[in-house]
């Protein structure tokens, strides 16, 4: 018989992503896991709970340190709770109460690094240049006429959409931003006297 234990199973397309935040067994009947996903961060606590049997303080104990891990979550954190609560239903117990539940969670999980890569902002304004525009249409009609798109289909619009892309970002580069101050100079000067005056 099982007295504790934890287990979340995670599959390999997961873990080889930069999703995984954090991986925290608080005891040996807590686990909290948080991983990062598209519109913000998905947390896991995985818990083992002691049954009706167990001494007073234990089960206090358990709960006290659950509602601490709950409220380590993040704020906004999507929270899932899952694991052996040991509840008991029924007017009868059957032998085996343990039935593992797998269960597919579809989150569309955000990997940091590709994101960052696959993020293109083209360098409109090198359309101005004649010379660099009449190469980006030249290059996307070349290109498009060495595709064979018949129909007008969701798929051909996604391949002119690659296209597209991959030419922005050999032809006209990459955007690069002029990051305003957060202060201007003026207000700088107003706290530069401000602080002569003190």
């Amino acid at each position: 018989m099982r007295t504790a234990g934890h287990r979340l199973a995670i599959s390999n397309n997961v873990k080889s992503r930069n999703v995984t935040v954090s991986w925290t067994p608080i005891n040996e009947r807590l686990l909290r896991a948080r991983f990062r996903h598209v519109t913000g961060f998905l947390s896991f606590i995985v818990v083992y709970a002691p049954t009706e049997n167990a001494d007073t303080s234990v089960k206090e104990q358990f709960y006290a340190d659950l509602e601490v891990a709950i409220a380590q979550c993040g704020k906004n954190d999507l929270k899932v709770i899952l694991g052996d609560f040991n509840a008991v239903t029924g007017s009868s117990r059957i032998q085996a109460d343990h039935f593992p539940v797998l269960a597919t969670l579809k989150l569309s999980l955000r990997d940091q690094l590709s994101l960052k890569a696959s993020t293109l902002i083209p360098n409109l304004s090198s359309l101005s240049n004649t010379d660099v525009s009449w190469e980006y249409v030249a290059n996307v009609s070349s290109k498009l006429r060495a595709t064979s798109l018949e129909d007008q289909t969701l798929e051909a619009m996604g391949v002119i959409t690659k296209v597209l892309l991959i030419l922005a970002r050999e032809v006209l580069g990459k955007r690069l931003c002029g990051k305003k101050p957060r202060i201007s100079q003026a207000t700088l000067a107003i706290i530069y006297q401000c602080r002569q005056a003190i």
